[in-house]
């Protein structure tokens, strides 16, 4: 058996590692040398870093492949979550390393979601099947594996609203273009300002009734409908035909948000966040706040501002849920307006955050410890806002400068009342 080695590309304090000639045995990964292991690279977020085993092994050779990323993939049956925090980081690596348009066996320990969208839609984009180590009794040879997901993905809290890879790649353009292009879907060009509002968990039903007036009140003068990704649609296919054609798409945070990367160019994704109540939120048991001065608190919500704002192609508004604690007619439909004055005179918005995301970006470019307060707000699975709107959890008293966050606050004219603490 041929002897292993490794490629690594280091730069930014991102590491990606490319292996020549690694194997599965005996449901391990191994990395044949009698020499030095090779370093760790993380393989989720910022923490789960991963080598493979390394032992001078001598073994019959039962299958080949040529190329393979290696990485942990969970969640697969939330496409968002499948695509966005699992298949993305890891492509990032793959351009990196220049096989951004190679197929690619995607190679991990186990993976759930079977038969799920999420699972197809790997197994479409990669161009071959999925490999699990921990099922497979053969021996592999892979040629080439890709590894390092570079502390990238939806639930990896970075100082930069963009994630890594768009501004020095262009990785995220590259995913929606192959991912369009393996499912075998277009872009409509006509001009005929389609938009499309996604149903979402977080409506209340006060919040539909007021998206259904808005869309009575509208579709007399634009194509605009109301849809359900999960009953109107039988295939992720199907569910990117809608998108390609889409020019303004509009949801509340969540799996719905995950879909506007793959909006063409120029379109406009509106982000009607949510109200988060820390209390009596069943789906995160973990932002309840113990021994509570009050019932509840609550705070506006828009959670993926850095899908949202790596996918700068698309411009997002942002639905003011500071002065409209609910979705209601006239704001909705002066929204909507905007957006049609962006499509018409063909502009794309340069920022796509909103001011929670401004403030914390400001934060992190003053504060010495912001690196610790990234990876804190990531193990934890809090987003920014919970930060600067001082969720308890979030502020953590060792590295946290709480003067400077408020005084920041104050400069930006953030409204404060939504404080936690």
């Amino acid at each position: 058996m041929e002897k292993s080695s490794y490629r690594l590309i280091e730069t930014h304090s991102k590491r990606t590692i490319v292996y020549t000639n690694i194997y599965i045995v005996n449901k391990e990964l191994v990395y044949n040398t009698d020499k030095e292991s090779p370093p760790s690279v993380p393989i989720f977020g910022n923490k789960h870093h991963w080598a493979p085993k390394v032992s001078s092994i001598n073994f019959n050779i039962k299958k080949e492949i040529n190329l393979a990323c290696y990485s942990s993939f969970f969640w697969v049956q939330n496409i968002g979550h499948c695509l966005f925090d699992m298949l993305y980081p890891v492509y990032v690596s793959m351009v990196r390393a220049g096989y951004e348009n190679e197929d690619f066996n995607v190679i991990t320990s186990s993976i759930d979601g079977k038969g799920s969208f999420g699972y197809k839609a790997i197994e479409k984009f990669s161009g071959r099947k999925i490999i699990e180590s921990s099922e497979t009794s053969e021996v592999y040879k892979i040629k080439k594996l890709v590894c390092g997901t570079l502390g990238v993905g939806n639930v990896v809290m970075g100082k930069n609203p963009i994630m890594y890879g768009q501004n020095e790649y262009g990785s995220m353009t590259l995913f929606k273009e192959r991912m369009m292009k393996r499912m075998g879907v277009g872009y409509s060009s006509e001009k005929n300002n389609k938009c499309i509002i996604i149903d979402n968990k977080r409506y209340s039903e006060q919040e539909k009734n007021n998206i259904h007036k808005t869309i009575h009140k509208l579709n007399k003068n634009i194509d605009i409908k109301y849809i359900y990704w999960n009953k109107d649609f039988d295939s992720f296919e199907e569910q990117l035909f809608e998108i390609g054609k889409t020019d303004i798409h509009i949801t509340s945070p969540g799996t719905g948000m995950m879909y506007m990367p793959f909006l063409k160019r120029g379109s406009i994704n509106i982000n009607l966040g949510f109200m988060e109540h820390t209390q009596t939120n069943h789906a995160r048991p973990n932002i309840k706040i113990e021994n509570p001065k009050k019932q509840n608190y609550l705070f506006p919500s828009f959670m993926e501002q850095y899908v949202c704002c790596t996918a700068d192609y698309v411009s997002t508004l942002y639905y003011n849920r500071f002065k409209y604690n609910n979705i209601e007619v006239v704001p909705l439909i002066n929204l909507i307006k905007e957006a049609l004055v962006l499509l018409k005179h063909k502009v794309v918005l340069k920022k796509n955050y909103y001011i929670d995301m401004e403030v914390f970006k400001e934060y992190c470019s003053r504060d010495a410890s912001s690196d610790l307060l990234c990876n804190h707000l990531t193990d934890i699975a809090f987003f920014p806002e919970m930060f600067v709107n001082e969720h308890p959890k979030a502020i953590n008293q060792e590295f946290v400068n709480i003067e400077l966050l408020r005084s920041i606050k104050d400069e930006l004219g953030y409204d404060r009342s939504y404080e936690v603490i």
